[in-house]
């Protein structure tokens, strides 16, 4: 059986760091498990390009004068471990459980790690080798990479992060009336604390720019508007989301307070016309980020949703619930399309409504492939295909632990969708490449249509009942 599944960790894998390593760690496959016994070739490992469809490769012993993080893998069906971050025991004991450690710039240039201790580290990523700088410090054509990194002291527990590094396409310059800071230029990371303030720190000089005062609970999650309107919305445990305008210095200009409980998570549409968001309930909401109000309700989880996340398109959100499943729903309608179950056979109503071992923890969509990756309390991460059959994972790889008592809590995906970031509840991060799959035409054609058709424009279309329901994703 390939490595990674069936929950089992490979031999010999307990704690070793990156640059112990003989060979990349294979933590999971699918079809064909071959061994290769012995490898030799005068080129280095990025030269050479394994792409064997349908097949794991277990690599027992790579004999090349290279270091794992020089190597760049390309095969189908594999997750890699490419790196780890870990705090010291001291501070893993007193980690937030339900905070995200660990968030990707945009543009896949830095990484945030709150690591404890009241203090956030940026950290450069290297995006041509899929892992941080300071694991490989040279680019594709092989030359040095800045690897400076930045502690931001910030004096209070961190809940939550979120990158800003401007607009993608630079205005002219003038502005209609004076303002203290122009975050059209100038690249930030906001930080959401206990206390119920929002801060914005500076990327360049690690220094405080601005400090958010609204909010009466901790703020759980943030999240920048993707259309560069400058807005930023913030979640908080006051049963509140309230968006800031940051072309206006940071104003609060609005308060969504349509939820019944302490909101955790929320997640922008990529349009930035929907947002999603969730917390200690079994209910979903979504909202009209145009008008600014409640659009509908999102029923059918039966315990606490942890997590929720839209699709590149637009066109689906699923979410993650202690129920030990994950529901994708039409992002239109709200009507549930598919459920991804994390128990087989799936439990009973009163089980799933209590304590049942399989508590997923957090659900996100690949913004890249549209593909979804969930953690579970039972220590696997599950990728799953809209392409494929929703009844069972494309593939399941266990997330390295160090004690019984640690579990992956939260994840994250990369801009590029090539590496995940797996949280823990102690507070460390673990780097797994993305098994990668080369999606049909057929889902392709379908993204690139919804994301200029809604559903009810398809609904319209002079087509086949069948082709209507396959871009509608209820086939």
């Amino acid at each position: 059986m390939a490595p990674g599944v069936g929950g089992k960790e490979p031999d010999g894998f307990e704690g070793r760091p990156l640059d112990e390593l003989d060979g990349p760690e294979f933590l999971g496959g699918i079809g064909v498990s071959v061994k290769v016994e012995e490898l030799r070739l005068s080129v280095s490992v990025s030269d050479c390009c394994l792409s064997i469809p349908g097949v794991s490769v277990k690599v027992e012993e790579l004999r090349l004068s290279v270091s794992v993080s020089d190597c760049c893998l390309s095969i189908p069906g594999v997750s890699v471990k490419v790196g780890e971050l870990r705090p010291r025991p001291e501070l893993a004991d007193k980690a937030d459980s339900s905070a995200v450690p660990c968030v990707f710039a945009p543009d896949d240039s830095r990484v945030a790690w709150s690591c404890g201790d009241r203090k956030v580290v940026i950290l450069p990523w290297n995006k041509h080798k899929n892992c941080l700088v300071r694991d490989n410090c040279r680019d594709a054509d092989g030359s040095q990479l800045c690897d400076q990194e930045v502690v931001l002291s910030t004096g209070l527990e961190v809940c939550a992060m979120a990158f800003w590094l401007g607009l993608r396409q630079p205005t002219d310059g003038r502005r209609g009336s004076w303002k203290r800071f122009d975050f059209t230029r100038t690249p930030v990371l906001a930080t959401g604390h206990p206390n119920g303030r929002v801060r914005l720190w500076s990327l360049e000089t690690g220094s405080l720019m601005l400090e958010l005062m609204d909010h009466r609970g901790a703020v759980r999650d943030i999240q920048f508007a993707p259309d560069d309107s400058l807005r930023l919305v913030s979640a908080s445990a006051d049963k509140t989301l309230k968006a800031w305008d940051l072309t206006d210095d940071g104003n609060m200009f609005k308060t969504l307070s349509d939820c019944r409980s302490p909101v955790l998570r929320c997640s922008w549409r990529p349009d930035g016309k929907q947002l999603v968001a969730c917390g200690q309930s079994k209910l979903l909401y979504v909202f009209d980020m145009v008008e600014y109000k409640r659009q509908m309700v999102l029923e059918g989880h039966y315990n606490e949703v942890t997590s929720c996340s839209f699709t590149c398109d637009g066109s689906l959100i699923v979410s993650s619930s202690h129920d030990t499943r994950a529901i994708v729903w039409d992002a239109e309608t709200g009507k549930p399309l598919r459920t991804l179950f994390h128990l087989n056979p799936p439990p009973r109503l009163i089980f799933a409504a209590g304590e049942n071992g399989a508590w997923v923890k957090a659900a996100v969509m690949s913004r890249a492939m549209c593909q979804t990756a969930t953690v579970c309390e039972d220590g696997l991460v599950r990728f799953w295909h809209p392409w494929q059959s929703w009844e069972e994972p494309a593939l399941s790889v266990p997330v390295p632990r160090f004690s019984e008592e640690e579990i992956p809590t939260s994840c994250a995906y990369n801009a590029a969708g090539t590496v995940i970031a797996v949280g823990t509840s102690r507070g460390a991060v673990t780097f797994l490449t993305v098994p990668k799959y080369i999606p049909p035409l057929s889902h392709l054609a379908r993204r690139a249509v919804r994301r200029v058709t809604s559903g009810r424009q398809v609904e319209q279309l002079p087509l086949p009942g069948a082709v209507r329901g396959f871009l509608c994703y209820a086939h």
